[in-house]
């Protein structure tokens, strides 16, 4: 569920761009920049961002990858096989917050 304070996310589609969808109730644009980076980067890499999160202990070059994102909430939109577009989420007060908001995007789009 978002948060009680920011409702954000941003999404990325292969055919139309990006599309930032934001309906924030506090002005942060460092959390809506944040659910774009992390939409943008799940697409790019075409994997979850929390993938890179579990994997930043052990591999710390990947904080230095152009266009990632280190935390989760970024979720890549699969339809046969293809990355489609990504949805990314921010603003609530930790990352499983933000993947839980994240897949409710996913599901809602399936």
């Amino acid at each position: 569920m978002p948060s009680s304070r920011h409702d954000t996310g941003g999404k990325i589609n292969r055919r139309r761009g990006f599309r930032s969808t934001s309906h924030e109730r506090d002005s942060n644009n460092a959390v809506v920049d944040a659910a774009i980076a992390k939409a943008k980067g799940a697409a790019l890499y075409r994997r979850p961002t929390k993938l890179f999160e579990d994997r930043l202990k052990d591999a710390p070059f990947l904080a230095g990858l152009d266009g990632i994102s280190v935390v989760g909430g970024g979720i890549p939109l699969v339809e046969l096989g293809h990355v489609v577009g990504a949805i990314g989420a921010s603003g609530a007060p930790t990352s499983p917050g933000d993947i839980q908001s994240a897949q409710a995007g996913v599901d809602a789009v399936k």
